[in-house]
């Protein structure tokens, strides 16, 4: 996908969000246990500022460390030293969060996808890895937020496909799967896209983590439109929503291997 698709992505999926938050912002969410509506605003709009800081002023160094490299104004500050609670939060939360990322959309338009910056993807050290992490993260919670009041819509499916090979290309080998505290044993699954094209083979053995885009026998088939597969990898949905062929014991196992962050 190119700039312009991921950046309308992220611009459409934020104000649906923003939407959905304004019916509630004490509302549970019940895909992430503990958490808020108001706790889910401030989670992504800090990210939001984050990246915009790096991109505009980083020169290729991360230069948000502690809660003061965001510069929020006083009340924000003390809501996130109260944990960001519902009850806690600021009266205007909800604009606060649209500020945000509206003002992450301006830097991402005004900046080139190979321009140089700081991520935490050593390969890709680019603003496009930015636009595209911002349009998977921003699509996902804003299913996350909809979903609490009954309300949530399908990720779009060429941007789920999308969303798939991050997934298993990137976040999980990079963050999830170093987390596990048991070594792969030869474990197979073959993800199977189907609204579309798209498979999807991972194999664990010992501390690897292997993909590959191919149609291939494994342990345990899962299949499902690319939503669904994307949900279900960031673990918001269960195999229940997909078709499970094969070995289904190892369905739990998956995220054992690749622990949810």
């Amino acid at each position: 996908m190119n700039k312009s698709v991921y950046l309308d992505f992220l611009q459409s999926d934020a104000t649906a969000l923003t939407a959905a938050a304004r019916l509630g912002v004490g509302t549970a969410l019940p895909c992430c246990p503990g958490w808020t509506v108001a706790r889910l605003l401030g989670h992504l709009g800090a990210i939001y500022i984050s990246i915009t800081k790096n991109i505009r002023v980083g020169k290729g160094e991360d230069v948000v460390h502690e809660l003061e490299d965001l510069e929020l104004d006083p009340e924000f500050e003390r809501w996130f030293e109260a944990d960001r609670t519902a009850e806690s939060a600021p009266p205007g939360v909800v604009e606060w969060f649209t500020q945000c990322a509206a003002d992450l959309e301006v830097t991402l338009r005004e900046a080139e996808p190979a321009e140089p910056t700081w991520t935490w993807w050593p390969p890709d050290q680019t603003v496009g890895f930015w636009m595209r992490r911002m349009a998977q993260e921003t699509a996902v919670h804003r299913w996350d937020v909809q979903q609490a009041f009954g309300r949530e819509q399908p990720i779009d499916a060429e941007l789920a496909r999308d969303g798939i090979d991050e997934a298993l290309g990137i976040y999980q080998p990079q963050w999830c799967h170093p987390k596990a505290t048991l070594q792969g044993t030869g474990e197979s699954y073959h993800f199977h896209r189907t609204d579309g094209e798209g498979e999807w083979l991972v194999r664990f053995e010992n501390g690897d983590m292997k993909v590959s885009h191919e149609h291939a026998k494994a342990d345990v088939a899962i299949r499902g439109s690319a939503s669904d597969l994307v949900l279900f990898l960031w673990h918001r949905i269960p195999a229940a929503r997909l078709e499970v062929l094969g070995d289904a014991s190892l369905v739990d196992r998956y995220f054992e291997l690749v622990p949810p962050d």
